[in-house]
């Protein structure tokens, strides 16, 4: 059964403990013996993914030279708890899709609550464009991946769909939201190396009206789409099909 009155204000400390975030503790350094020797303390995976995020949040690369130096540790340290990049990658998003589903207000409607928990992605995905760039091929297998889908299933099985329903639409919203989250990150990284920002449709001032009067008759109103207000009128598309197509006895939550 769905739960209906979930209360929650933050993420619990035994998720993001499970997900990188070290509880009660601050991230790893070089510490002295009595005598004054440096000596560089044990690191811990949950030590490395607050280190990283904090990096991502930077806009500086994400590279074990860079986590060993952040870390006052040797880069070789970190392959002992991520065994490539894109392990380490997977580490962190999962922390920050932890961060997110745990900011859902569960008050809300269904639809609300898969609106907010689609517009936190999308936060995520602009302040951390190199995690986020490949976000559409990751899989995180992490408990912030698994607690958005409990999320999303959940709540559209609250509007009234049947589980088939549910799985299908949630494949839809989940492809639609790591899509343009992806392409908002790379974005976001063009922009970051020196690319001038071009609208969500390219430059269409040389498109030939002749061959293509449609696409040039528009071609103001094309060129003023943003890739935010594309991924809310995306979302919304989408949860209005899934009302439609709920079962017509269901009074749904919304």
């Amino acid at each position: 059964m769905p739960v209906q009155n979930r209360s929650r204000s933050l993420p619990s400390a035994d998720r993001l403990a499970r997900c990188g975030r070290p509880h009660g503790a601050g991230r790893t350094m070089s510490t002295a013996d009595a005598d004054g020797t440096r000596r560089r303390a044990q690191l811990t995976r949950p030590a490395i993914l607050e280190a990283a995020t904090r990096l991502a949040a930077e806009g500086r690369p994400l590279t074990f030279r860079s986590l060993g130096t952040a870390l006052d540790a040797d880069p070789t340290a970190v392959y002992r708890h991520f065994r490539d990049k894109e392990d380490l990658v997977c580490g962190v998003l999962d922390r920050l899709l932890v961060e997110a589903e745990g900011q859902v207000d569960l008050s809300g409607s269904w639809r609300e609550q898969i609106h907010q928990l689609a517009e936190l992605t999308w936060g995520v995905c602009a302040r951390y464009p190199s995690v986020c760039a490949e976000v559409h091929v990751l899989t995180t297998g992490g408990p912030g991946e698994t607690a958005c889908m409990e999320l999303v299933l959940e709540r559209l099985q609250d509007a009234g769909l049947d589980p088939q329903d549910a799985v299908r639409f949630y494949a839809v919203v989940s492809s639609f939201i790591v899509s343009v989250g992806s392409s908002v990150a790379v974005e976001r990284l063009r922009v970051a190396a020196g690319s001038p920002r071009t609208s969500w449709t390219g430059e269409l001032g040389k498109v030939d009206a002749q061959q293509f009067p449609v696409v040039a008759g528009l071609r103001g109103d094309l060129m003023a789409l943003e890739d935010r207000a594309v991924h809310r009128m995306g979302i919304e598309v989408i949860l209005d099909a899934a009302a439609a197509a709920a079962r017509p006895s269901s009074s749904g939550r919304s």
